[in-house]
């Protein structure tokens, strides 16, 4: 049988089995004992290696089998994992990954490598349980009462009742019981079967037991023969039936039992969408926006109210799309951190530290595409963590220091932005030490003052280093340039936060979506630009007797509160703050009003498909994207936090 079809399936299935297996092995260094986490290595090996078989990859499952007779005698006798077992079973994780990628490139999966067999042997334990005695186990179950799925069978045609039982130990049993309802649909017609096949689609199949009710010529020992090479079925029971039955209750199966049926995906309310179908419906639901917005104009310029309700109508169309497929591009940040306890176990060992690295918010929803961007980023930064952020176990006792290291990653969501912070406890960052470094690399003119703050951002700049050696992996500054770039570039930013002897705080501020913002529009000396609409706290209209000079420049009280006042042309071309601006907003984080901000007038309110700009864009103003309206025009994003920075540096240089 070609299973060709069935590829891509198996490639995504054996990778979540790795992530998984991983997880459980780097939690077994930790707890040696669990019994759950030996239960949940055993049965994705035990999966792993059945899906390899019915794949006609035997190397791979091979090596499956033999690290699952491995694991066999910790989960049936309660053996603790020892640690140059764990390390064996990583080091058998990592070929296994090689094969599958043999696989995806389309070549001959290698044999497991001899020397690894060679240092596996010895710790495989006599005691371990065959293949067999578990069949004789399921076999010895008590058998399940037989359902009625009889159906009268036509005068002329024998018929066959066949009882199929998959292993408990298949990681998707389901999916084995869809490979014989197929097989069978081929020997003859399928009148029945208990699960039906709608509800095998749904992952139900109770006692792994599949009941079939098949209209067929051909004999008893040839159905068998049929189904001997189906993998993970440790029972299989045909018995003749050529008289009619009781009218069976249990729903017929479609006659559409080929190929075509079965490539769906038997969780059935889901299904594998390949990533550029998803960025085509992404990107057109973008068009679709900017297209909603120009009928918009365009109604309020004819004035016609069946345009406008038939206007009013599409947009909620589009909104109700739009909504679904965002929800559709939401991954878990589990995704972005899945593998970072693995790098950070590699990297501690190769240093010789111990260090406990703990994860938070890895269920907050990200967009995919931020995913793929902040693998990298977020690499770099654990690298210069564990290699120069964590001291070593002496400097750190010495330090009155816990020997173990921590750093932990946490990932949470503010309104419409994603805050994640990579803290550690090591040695920190000192300001003089950097503002040392910083004066040898002439960045600093004689008498020259900086902000401790300022120094802490020149590890950002390129070939900056605080490691008086580089290692292999990072030193600090190496490589955190290219943090910045890519935060950069994703409308986002990176701060670091230190203190000496404690540890740093890097963290990373990023747009929830990199695709569509809600925006307000407003007016300026002629130019319209946009502001994020989540940093708007308040709009009113400014009244000069809401505005005072005061210390560092003018600043406006209204409601009980009073704001620096920054007029945007001010601050874009030079201008000065006159009545001719007429209204106001006011900008924060939270619930915080940061500044208060003048321009002519507000336009309006839109949903916009967000574009990066380039450096040039972003060097000439305080600007984080830019997008085109309905009609046309490409109006510049302003960076909230950015204008908030230029007004507070203006405020503090000396004569402003």
């Amino acid at each position: 049988m070609d299973m060709t079809k069935y590829k891509p399936l198996f490639l995504s299935e054996a990778v979540e089995h790795f992530d998984a297996m991983e997880g459980e092995l780097l939690g077994l260094e930790q707890e040696p004992d669990s019994a759950d986490r030996i239960q949940e290595l055993f049965r994705h090996l035990h999966s792993l290696k059945s899906m390899a078989a019915s794949m006609g990859y035997d190397p791979l499952s091979k090596l499956a089998h033999r690290l699952e007779d491995f694991v066999s005698p910790h989960r049936d006798q309660g053996h603790a994992l020892e640690t140059g077992e764990t390390d064996i079973l990583i080091e058998g994780l990592d070929f296994m990954r090689k094969q599958v990628e043999a696989v995806v490139a389309e070549q001959d999966v290698p044999e497991m490598d001899v020397e690894f067999f060679a240092r596996l042997t010895p710790w495989l334990r006599a005691d371990a349980p065959t293949r067999a005695t578990v069949n004789e186990v399921v076999r010895a179950a008590k058998p399940a009462p037989r359902p009625a799925v009889h159906q009268p069978l036509p005068e002329g045609y024998r018929g066959a009742r066949v009882l199929v039982r998959v292993d408990p130990q298949c990681g998707l049993p389901s999916v084995r019981a869809l490979l014989v309802l197929k097989r069978l649909s081929t020997l003859g017609r399928v009148l029945a079967s208990e699960p039906s096949e709608q509800e095998l689609r749904a992952a139900r199949l109770p006692d792994g037991l599949l009941w079939i009710n098949l209209e067929t010529e051909i004999g008893m020992d040839e159905i068998r023969r049929a189904l001997e090479d189906v993998p993970e079925l440790v029972q299989v029971d045909v018995e003749p039936e050529t008289s009619p039955a009781p009218e069976s209750k249990a729903k017929p199966v479609s006659s559409n039992t080929g190929a075509e049926s079965l490539q769906a995906n038997p969780l059935g309310d889901t299904v594998r969408v390949r990533t550029e179908l998803l960025d085509f419906v992404v990107d057109s639901i973008g068009e679709l926006i900017t297209l909603r917005s120009y009928f918009e104009n365009l109604s309020e310029e004819l004035e016609q109210p069946g345009l406008r309700e038939g206007v009013r109508r599409m947009s909620a169309v589009v909104r109700r799309l739009q909504d679904r497929i965002m929800d559709v591009r939401m991954v878990p940040a589990s995704m972005l951190t899945g593998r970072l306890p693995r790098v950070c176990r590699d990297l501690a060992r190769a240093r010789g530290k111990q260090v406990r690295f703990e994860v938070e918010g890895d269920k907050v929803e990200l967009d995919r595409a931020l995913v793929e961007e902040l693998d990298t980023p977020l690499l770099h930064l654990l690298r210069n963590a564990v290699d120069h952020g964590l001291e070593g176990s002496e400097e750190r006792r010495a330090a009155g220091k816990d020997v173990e290291g921590l750093i932990r990653l946490s990932i949470r969501r503010q309104q419409d932005r994603i805050i994640i912070e990579l803290i550690d406890d090591g040695r920190g960052l000192d300001p003089q030490d950097l503002i040392e470094r910083g004066q040898k690399a002439g960045w600093l003119q004689p008498g020259q003052q900086v902000s401790d703050q300022e120094a802490l951002d020149w590890i950002f700049r390129p070939g900056f280093s605080t490691a008086e050696t580089v290692s292999d992996t990072s030193g600090r500054g190496v490589g955190l340039d290219a943090v910045r770039s890519t935060l950069d570039r994703l409308n986002g930013r990176v701060e670091v936060h230190s203190r000496p002897g404690q540890g740093a705080t890097f963290v990373l501020d990023l747009p929830l979506t990199l695709a569509i913002v809600q925006v307000l529009l407003v007016e300026v000396a002629g130019h319209v630009l946009a502001i994020p609409a989540s940093r708007v706290l308040r709009a009113m209209a400014l009244s000069l007797d809401l505005v005072a000079e005061g210390e560092g420049g003018l600043w406006m009280e209204a409601e009980g509160r009073r704001l620096p006042l920054v007029d945007l042309e001010t601050l874009l071309e030079g201008g000065q703050v006159g009545a001719e601006r007429r209204e106001l907003v006011w900008l924060g984080r939270g619930d915080e009003p940061q500044i208060a901000m003048g321009f002519d007038r507000l336009t309006g309110h839109r949903e916009v498909v967000l574009k990066s700009i380039g450096p040039l864009l972003r060097s000439i103003g305080p600007f984080s994207g830019t997008t085109v309206l309905g009609d046309g025009r490409p109006v510049l994003i302003l960076d909230v936090d950015a204008v908030i920075s230029m007004h507070q540096r203006g405020r503090q240089e000396p004569g402003a």
